[in-house]
């Protein structure tokens, strides 16, 4: 998978090619039904699929607010390269991003990036003023000879998933339910250092991490995932907050693995929550009781 910053210098890419415009925070399962649609048009015309993306989320530029990630960038791009995409237009949304008139916008994309298809959620718009709407865009591509297709939003238990919907789950801390809604666990990386990875027991270790706008959730027992440089185990831990302001959060998580926990001295973990449990249980308890806790296994 190639990664650009841009789109005014590309080199020559191979046609045809399929392309889709979108933050993908959370590359939930909405999200992951597009990346589908582009796979299986590259099948069937060949060619390239293409996503057009950005490195911060739109909404800071455009409310000036902190607006917290779900998916860590290292997380979606990763999950982009599993979805078989072939390039990444990789791009730091600015003011003069969210002034430009979607048509320039398309415009300007097909002088190095002639697109055969373009592929969208339902509904969605984009440009100035959100002007990019369906049956302009549709218009558009009747002028620029280009297709236009709109999914279907995806849905579960009859809700529409989105973005918005998981970032709700989250607050309430069911991540099983978000679980449902990314096809995937919510998952975190610790930035954390050595130092600040001790070894407080035989089975117990204690992580203190902070986070730059990340989605959080909220302090309580969980059932983890760890996964650190081809280890996994599962382990059960008690996340509690520290502090929490516009820019900084701060959390410290206890870890009980059985097992050795030397694989996971390290200074990158990621750590994926399975779903919550019962505040009175104490970790023994829920080692002693799930059968879900295993020892731990190269991944």
């Amino acid at each position: 998978m190639e990664i650009f910053s841009n789109y005014e210098h590309l080199p020559s890419l191979k046609n045809p090619i399929m392309l889709t415009i979108g933050n993908f925070d959370g590359v939930h399962l909405g999200h992951q039904k597009i990346l589908h649609t582009l796979e299986k048009l590259k099948s069937h015309h060949g060619g390239l699929s293409v996503v057009l993306t950005f490195s911060n989320h739109p909404l800071e530029v455009i409310k000036s607010i902190t607006f917290p990630k779900i998916t860590p960038l290292e997380e979606k791009l990763a999950l982009f390269k599993e979805h078989h995409v072939d390039v990444v237009i990789l791009l730091e949304f600015s003011k003069k991003l969210q002034q430009l008139p979607y048509d320039h916008f398309i415009q300007d994309i097909r002088k190095t990036l002639p697109f055969h298809t373009l592929v969208l959620g339902d509904g969605a718009s984009f440009g100035a003023h959100q002007k990019g709407t369906p049956s302009h865009i549709k218009e558009l591509a009747s002028l620029l000879h280009f297709d236009v297709l709109y999914l279907e939003k995806a849905s579960y238990e009859g809700k529409t998933i989105s973005s918005q919907l998981v970032r709700e789950k989250l607050a309430e801390g069911d991540v099983d339910m978000v679980k449902s809604l990314l096809g995937r666990p919510f998952g975190i990386y610790a930035p954390c250092h050595l130092e600040k990875l001790q070894e407080t027991g035989e089975h117990l270790l204690k992580v203190t991490f902070d986070f730059q706008n990340h989605c959080t959730i909220p302090s309580g027992y969980y059932i983890v995932n760890l996964l650190c440089d081809g280890f996994t185990t599962l382990a059960s831990a008690h996340l509690t907050s520290l502090s929490v302001d516009n820019l900084q959060k701060t959390f410290d998580l206890e870890i009980l693995i059985k097992g050795p926990v030397s694989p996971f001295m390290n200074d990158h973990i990621k750590i994926e929550f399975l779903r919550k449990i019962s505040p009175s249980k104490t970790f023994h308890d829920v080692v002693e009781s799930s059968g879900k806790i295993k020892p731990l296994t190269p991944s």
